[in-house]
């Protein structure tokens, strides 16, 4: 009787515990799930952004190499065009050193000969005005003795003039 009915009581008890505990190990297990699966899809949308981000990066860091290898292949032309300027603009100097060079030899040449020819001349000179000098003496020199004859002659003919002019007075 009285222990039948107050196990049943309790078994009836037992058994409400039991469906109410269930009942909340249940709402808990739901909960749990509800915020794995809410955790799950926030960590899902966490890795998604995070991939987004490490693309989008990776691309950043492809266009920025591509970039960076343009730059080197740009300057690298224009070390090249830099060294070819380089390299023309010491042709000309050398060819202009060596046509500076020819030009000064040719006008120290140039200048040599004028230097010689005008020496050249100038002796010439000299030995024509000697020549001149000598030619002119010799010809003083004989018109002296053809004015010196000529004096004498002069003196001759006086004298004589004056001794006839004598013998004549005396006459």
């Amino acid at each position: 009787g009285i222990n039948a009915e107050y196990g049943e009581q309790q078994v009836e008890h037992g058994r409400e515990l039991l469906e109410g505990t269930t009942e909340k190990f249940n709402l808990d297990l739901e909960q749990i799930k509800a915020q794995h699966a809410q955790k799950e899809a926030d960590y899902k949308t966490k890795i998604s952004d995070l991939k987004r981000q490490v693309a989008e990066k990776d691309r950043e860091l492809i266009a920025s190499q591509e970039n960076l290898r343009n730059v080197r292949e740009n300057l690298q032309e224009k070390q090249s065009e830099v060294v070819s300027k380089l390299e023309e603009i010491k042709d000309l100097n050398q060819s202009y050193q060596n046509k500076l060079s020819e030009q000064s030899l040719a006008h120290d040449q140039e200048m040599d000969h004028l230097r010689t020819s005008f020496n050249n001349n100038l002796e010439d000179l000299a030995e024509k005005n000697s020549s001149v000098v000598k030619d002119v003496e010799r010809r003083n020199s004989i018109e002296k003795k053809k004015l010196g004859s000529g004096v004498q002659r002069i003196d001759r003919v006086d004298q004589r003039g004056k001794e006839r002019r004598s013998v004549h007075n005396e006459i």
